[in-house]
């Protein structure tokens, strides 16, 4: 019996790094993209691009801020250690927005992409006074992102959210209530932006 606290704790990390935000999100554009390009090389550089600065780039910065020790753990328990790396992801995806030639791709692929920059921007202003979770706020997302695309089938994303909330919750990293304001933000800012942004 004494085995299974260890043994849950083992999954729930796999599970965290599974489904880790810049993961999540570049499943969401991978559906965006094979789903709104219609040429097969955009498809390809606009994957390329989106995946180096909302992927690549970010976790790189969030290695160097875990050996720095700016971030005392890779979970970032401590509330305050995530305001900076927030501000810098925020920064390498404005730059990437700004560097991107969107005129070769959909609209949808430069939406999603702002989106991204949105939604993080909210975590780092709600971080200020209050720890929600980025995971579920990124599976969130995903999930936005796929009722945007599907419709309501997008919906079956949702044990990927309770999964993940289960393993942050098992790693003691957010409270009921962070997990789940994560996942309804998530979805519901990314449904928003998606209605809204284009009239802008």
């Amino acid at each position: 019996m004494n085995g299974f606290p260890i043994k849950n704790e083992r999954l729930a990390k796999i599970i965290s790094y599974l489904f880790l935000p810049p993961v999540v999100n570049l499943i969401s554009f991978i559906a965006v993209v094979f789903f709104f390009e219609s040429n097969q090389d955009h498809r390809v550089t606009s994957l390329l691009f989106t995946s180096l600065f909302t992927v690549v780039f970010p976790v790189l910065v969030f290695i160097l801020f875990l050996k720095k020790g700016n971030i005392a753990d890779a979970d970032a328990r401590n509330r305050n250690e995530r305001h900076m790396p927030y501000l810098v992801f925020a920064a390498i995806i404005l730059t990437g927005y700004l560097f991107i030639p969107w005129a070769q791709f959909a609209d949808e692929t430069r939406i999603l992409f702002l989106i991204y920059l949105l939604n993080l921007l909210f975590l780092f202003f709600v971080n200020l006074f209050w720890k929600i979770s980025a995971h579920t706020m990124g599976a969130g997302g995903m999930t936005g992102t796929f009722i945007f695309i599907f419709g309501w089938w997008g919906l079956m994303l949702l044990p990927v959210i309770l999964v993940l909330a289960w393993a942050r919750f098992e790693l003691k990293c957010h409270t009921p209530w962070q997990l789940f304001f994560g996942a309804f933000f998530g979805i519901l800012n990314t449904l928003l932006f998606f209605k809204y942004l284009p009239l802008l």
